[in-house]
C-alpha cells in the first residue's frame, strides 16, 4: 500500500519510457498458466462475440464474463513483472472490473433460463460508482502539484480499492451466488409446471456447473491469500485456466440446455408478455367450465399416457390458455402440473398391475406403458403416492 502511494504521489505524467525499463521479463512456470489464461480468455471472448447461435444474447454476457477475466489477468501478470507503472495505472480499473465479474456471471444465466427483460443497468451501479471515485481521485493525482493533496487522495484511493476487494467483493459474491441459486431454483419450478416429466430429464447441468465452478473459483481466490505467494499463483492460475477452458467450450454448446425444447422457450417469453391477458381470462372464463373439459379429456383421451406431454398442448386441445390451466391445478387441485399427471399415470399403473397379463411384463414397462419417461421418475411418483416401491407392490397384489 505504502509503494502505491509513494508513487501516485509522485507522479506528474505517465511514462511509458519508465514503464519498460521497469519492465521485467523473466517468466518462471509459475507465471506460465497465467499467460496461457489471458490467451484462452481472450480467445473465448472474441469467439462467443461471433459465434452463430440462437443464444446470442446470452454469449454477450459469456464474451463479457471472458474479457473481465482477460483484465483481472493482465494486472496480476503486470504486477508481476514489476511493470508498475502499468499495474498502477491499471489499478484504477482493476477493482470495478472485478465487481463486474458476479453481475456478469448471473446475468448470463438470467439469459440462459429464458429471462426475455432484464435490467441491467442496477447490476452495474456499484462497479460505476467504484470507476468515478477512482477516475476523479487519479485525476486530481495526476494533475495536482501540491504533495500533500498527492497523497491525501492516494490514500483514499487505495483504501477504496482494497476495501473493494477485501469486503465488498465478497459480499456481492454470495450475494449473486445466492441469486443464481433462486434463479435455478425458479427455472426448475417453470419447467415441472410446464412438462409431465421431471426437470432432472431435462439438462440444467451446464447452469449448475457454471455456478459451483464459480464457487470453486471463489474459494480458490479466497484461500490463495492464506498461502506463500508462488504456490498461490500457480494453483490458481492452473485453476482458472481449468475453469476458463471448461466454461469456454460448454459455454459454446449451451443450446444444448434447450435442444427439444422449443416450447418451453416460447412459453416462458410468451407468459412474461401475456400477464395482464391472463388475468383477463381469468375474469372471462368459467372455472368449473375448464376443470369439467379437463377431467373429462384426461378420462377419454388418456393424453397423460404420452410421456411427452406438456401444458401448452393440453391447455390448446382443451381450448384454454397454458398460464390459466397451470393455475386451475396449482389452486384447485393443490398440485403443480407434473404431479397432477402423474397422479394418473399412477392409477394406470394399478389397474395394469391388476390385470392378469401384467406377469408377462417387467415393472418397468408397466411405467412406460402408463407414461413414464424414465424407471427414476416412475419409481419416485410411485412411492410418493402409494409409500410402498413399485415391486413390493405389486407383490402383494399378485402373491
Amino acid at each position: 500500500m505504502s509503494t502505491i502511494i509513494d508513487y501516485f504521489s509522485g507522479i506528474n505524467k505517465f511514462d511509458v519510457q519508465q514503464m519498460l525499463n521497469d519492465f521485467n521479463f523473466t517468466i518462471s512456470i509459475f507465471q506460465i498458466f497465467g499467460i496461457i489464461s489471458i490467451f484462452v480468455a481472450g480467445y473465448f471472448t472474441i469467439y462467443l462475440l461471433r459465434l452463430k447461435s440462437e443464444n446470442k444474447a446470452a454469449n454477450r454476457y459469456l464474451s463479457l464474463f471472458f474479457f473481465l477475466f482477460v483484465f483481472v489477468q493482465l494486472f496480476l501478470l503486470f504486477s508481476d513483472f514489476k511493470m508498475n507503472n502499468a499495474a498502477y495505472l491499471l489499478l484504477i480499473f482493476f477493482v470495478p472490473t472485478s465487481l463486474a465479474i458476479a453481475p456478469t456471471a448471473y446475468l448470463y444465466l438470467k439469459k440462459i433460463t429464458l429471462h426475455n427483460y432484464v435490467n441491467i443497468r442496477k447490476h452495474y451501479y456499484l462497479t460505476t460508482i467504484v470507476l468515478l471515485i477512482n477516475l476523479i481521485i487519479f485525476s486530481v493525482v495526476y494533475s495536482s502539484v501540491n504533495k500533500d493533496i498527492k497523497l491525501s487522495f492516494v490514500s483514499v484511493l487505495t483504501y477504496t480499492n482494497v476495501g473493494g476487494l477485501t469486503v465488498i467483493f465478497l459480499v456481492q459474491n454470495f450475494y449473486y451466488i445466492y441469486k443464481s441459486f433462486l434463479l435455478l431454483k425458479a427455472h426448475s419450478k417453470n419447467i415441472e409446471n410446464i412438462y409431465s416429466f421431471s426437470s432432472s430429464q431435462i439438462s440444467l447441468k451446464w447452469i449448475r456447473v457454471f455456478i459451483f465452478g464459480y464457487i470453486g473459483f471463489l474459494f480458490i481466490t479466497i484461500v490463495s491469500h492464506f498461502v506463500p505467494k508462488e504456490i498461490d499463483s500457480f494453483f490458481l492460475d492452473v485453476m482458472i485456466l481449468g475453469y476458463l477452458i471448461y466454461i469456454g467450450y460448454r459455454g459454446s454448446k449451451q443450446s444444448e440446455i434447450f435442444f427439444g425444447f422449443e416450447q418451453l422457450k416460447n412459453a416462458i417469453l410468451e407468459n412474461e408478455k401475456e400477464t395482464k391477458k391472463v388475468v383477463a381470462i381469468v375474469n372471462i372464463e368459467n372455472n368449473q367450465e375448464i376443470q369439467e373439459k379437463l377431467l373429462n379429456y384426461l378420462k377419454t383421451e388418456k393424453p397423460y399416457l404420452n410421456p411427452e406431454l406438456n401444458i401448452i398442448d393440453l391447455a390448446k386441445t382443451i381450448g384454454t390458455n397454458q398460464k390459466y390451466l397451470s393455475q386451475i391445478i396449482n389452486t384447485e387441485f393443490e398440485m403443480n402440473f407434473i404431479n397432477f399427471i402423474n397422479k394418473y399415470r399412477i392409477d394406470e399403473v394399478l389397474k395394469l398391475m391388476k390385470d392378469s397379463t401384467s406377469v408377462n411384463y417387467t415393472i418397468e414397462t408397466l411405467g412406460e406403458m402408463a407414461g413414464f419417461k424414465s424407471k427414476s421418475s416412475f419409481y419416485n411418483a410411485f412411492k410418493k403416492i402409494t409409500n410402498e416401491t413399485p415391486s413390493v407392490y405389486f407383490k402383494k397384489i399378485n402373491g
